[in-house]
């Protein structure tokens, strides 16, 4: 699975963080995660709305 996971929640889970990825690759039933570490997420609420910066995100999509 493609993940991307922000390095803000790293930072703030510290140590538990690699028993989140543990966790999400146990429940997703993917045989491997794959990605990167990003500095957050932009997105917006509404169709042609102001970007804003989500942080602490993780971002997954299905790669086979």
């Amino acid at each position: 699975m493609l993940t991307f996971y922000c390095a803000g929640r790293r930072l703030h889970l510290q140590t538990t963080g690699q028993d989140e990825l543990v966790m999400l690759q146990q429940r997703s039933g993917a045989t491997e995660l794959f990605g990167a570490l990003t500095l957050g997420e932009i997105g917006h609420d509404s169709n042609w709305g102001y970007p804003v910066f989500h942080n602490g995100a993780i971002v997954c999509c299905p790669w086979s």
